[in-house]
């Protein structure tokens, strides 16, 4: 079941990396600027997925899983100046899957660190592009609820473990009653024989 659902949830997001290339750079993207800091977004994006993936096939190399907040504020930046450009407004997603998978994969500190780098870079090149409002609010906006969506999808993780463990105690400890009931059980079928056999030897 839960690989199954690994499955789907990965292909769910190679669909999401596919309609965002085909609805981006399908359309005019202006300055050779704006294609360039598309492509960069798009690398980077792969990088950082291939990453998570590793990290999580991969959980015995703690190097792949040192590196992933690096390459999830990278990305989150590439991807936010990607959303900056004439056609790359979907791009805004990538960066809020950025700070969403910080932010379920690694402490509070660390997901504000990448979200914080992130909403920077978007402004200081919101305003070195000269955007718009929906460039300097929108996408950082976008970036600080995808860390929150991410928190919550840590909490709801956390809270199903604490449930299976749980369960899990539950069932030990009916297990240890069962046990205990059945020694008691035979303690009182021991005293029974033994009154019977003292009576009749008496």
């Amino acid at each position: 079941m839960s690989s199954s659902l690994n499955r789907v949830t990965w292909t769910a997001i190679a669909m999401i990396f596919i309609a965002i290339g085909v609805s981006t750079f399908s359309l005019p993207y202006g300055p050779t600027r704006n294609l360039i800091d598309m492509i960069d977004a798009s690398v980077v994006g792969l990088f950082t997925l291939a990453l998570l993936i590793a990290v999580q096939r991969l959980p015995s190399r703690p190097l792949l899983r040192r590196m992933l907040p690096f390459a999830l504020a990278a990305s989150a930046v590439t991807c936010g100046w990607a959303a900056l450009t004439q056609s790359g407004a979907p791009f805004v997603v990538l960066a809020a899957m950025a700070t969403s998978a910080a932010a379920y994969n690694f402490g509070l500190t660390t997901a504000c660190v990448v979200t914080g780098v992130g909403v920077f870079a978007v402004d200081v090149g919101g305003l070195a592009y000269r955007v718009d409002t929906w460039g300097l609010l929108g996408v950082p906006l976008l970036m600080i609820l995808g860390l929150l969506f991410g928190r919550l999808l840590l909490g709801f993780r956390l809270q199903a473990e604490q449930s299976a463990a749980l369960l899990a105690n539950a069932d030990e400890l009916r297990m240890e009653q069962s046990r205990a009931a059945t020694l008691d059980e035979r303690n009182r079928i021991a005293r029974e024989i033994h009154d019977v056999l003292a009576h009749s030897l008496g």
